[in-house]
């Protein structure tokens, strides 16, 4: 399934029809039939990777424990126990990455906790920060100055975010300059 071009009709349709297909979709995923299928490609002890829609993007689990419409899951990153419905395990593999469908910044589907994104400032610097919360409108950045909210039209991903630390330093010290040149005081 594409789910940008999904999604990209969903952000076209009413809202009644938005409703009616979040009625039908609970109906499909809370189906015995469907639950059946998926707990008999599961075994206690299995790692698997689940979906947090809360922070948008996969981790990595194991199966303790089968109840009757959910699972008892150990996360491997952080060791808490979650009880999880099955359909929020990715037993097919899917890929759950979206690709960018915003005409202007990054669209929030296409966003995790965790990516590392940019963002020019009110003072002309790009700003580069880690996802740490994703709001209905905004995204809040830790960055080396400190916390933001920033829309996501004005987000820019970042391809390789391991050089952002050294550019940040960089341009946190030419900043640093120009405030102290400003200020009168011979840099």
């Amino acid at each position: 399934m594409n789910y940008s071009e999904i999604l990209e009709s969903l952000n076209k349709a009413s809202s009644f029809d938005l409703y009616r297909l979040k009625s039908a979709i609970s109906r499909q995923l809370e189906s015995p039939e469907r639950i059946r299928a998926i707990r008999e490609k599961l075994y206690v002890g299995q790692e698997v990777e689940m979906f947090d829609e809360g922070e948008n993007k996969s981790k990595l689990a194991t199966i303790r424990k089968f109840n009757p419409t959910s699972v008892a899951i150990t996360l491997l990153e952080d060791k808490s126990n979650w009880r999880v419905p099955y359909y929020w395990i990715n037993i097919e593999n899917v890929d759950v990455k979206l690709v960018n469908t915003a005409k202007k910044g990054i669209d929030k589907n296409a966003l995790s906790i965790g990516d590392t994104v940019g963002f020019r400032s009110k003072d002309g610097y790009e700003v580069y920060g880690k996802i740490i919360r994703i709001n209905s409108k905004t995204v809040t950045l830790t960055t080396s100055r400190g916390k933001w909210r920033v829309a996501y039209s004005l987000l820019f991903p970042i391809i390789d975010s391991s050089v952002i630390l050294i550019v940040a330093k960089v341009l946190t010290y030419k900043y640093w300059l120009r405030l102290r040149s400003g200020c009168g005081v011979a840099p």
